[in-house]
């Protein structure tokens, strides 16, 4: 079960990467990629300590369960948060 679960996961993540690289691609001039790209990846790295802070205090007050469900609420809140904001016609311009 665990085996499939991250199979699943780890396909999502690939399908995130490429979708979101494609994005960057077309909306952002090519003189600003580099920049706007380092940038992207300074934040997501530098999210990382504060997720697992964030996890390690919600599971020593909540228990383990606790992170999991509150990490898929928020991924699904920002789906389909994102959902709505990023448009075919706002990629296009």
């Amino acid at each position: 079960v665990a085996g499939t679960a991250l199979s699943i996961a780890f396909g999502f993540l690939v399908i995130y990467g490429i979708v979101s690289i494609s994005i960057r691609q077309r909306c952002i001039p090519d003189e600003l990629f580099g920049r706007v790209n380092s940038m992207y990846r300074m934040a997501a790295w530098a999210t990382d300590p504060l997720g697992a802070v964030l996890g390690g205090v919600l599971a020593t007050h909540f228990g383990v369960r606790s992170v999991f469900f509150t990490s898929a609420a928020v991924s699904a809140v920002v789906a389909l948060v994102l959902r709505w904001r990023i448009t075919e016609a706002r990629i296009a311009n």
